[in-house]
């Protein structure tokens, strides 16, 4: 859509911005190492860390979380609470 509206450079821009952005929260929920998979591929657990990636990426002001960690592993629970 951007590349439609945008010129060219503006475009290229715009894209590595969200690129940057989307390997940041990536990071951030600890899910870089499946960033190819699709959201069905990947486990239970990493679907829930997915869920909060996508409230970050959307600038959500608060996040209200019921059980968000119920079928992570401890290591990765760490990781989430940190």
């Amino acid at each position: 859509m951007f590349n439609a509206i945008l010129p060219q450079r503006l475009f290229r821009e715009k894209y590595r911005q969200f690129t940057e952005q989307a390997d940041q929260i990536l990071e951030n929920v600890h899910l870089k190492e499946v960033e190819n998979n699709l959201a069905g591929e990947i486990s239970y657990g990493q679907q829930k860390l997915l869920t909060i990636g996508c409230g970050l990426a959307n600038d959500a002001d608060v996040l209200l979380l019921d059980e968000p960690v119920p079928e992570l592993t401890r290591k990765t629970t760490k990781k989430f609470m940190d």
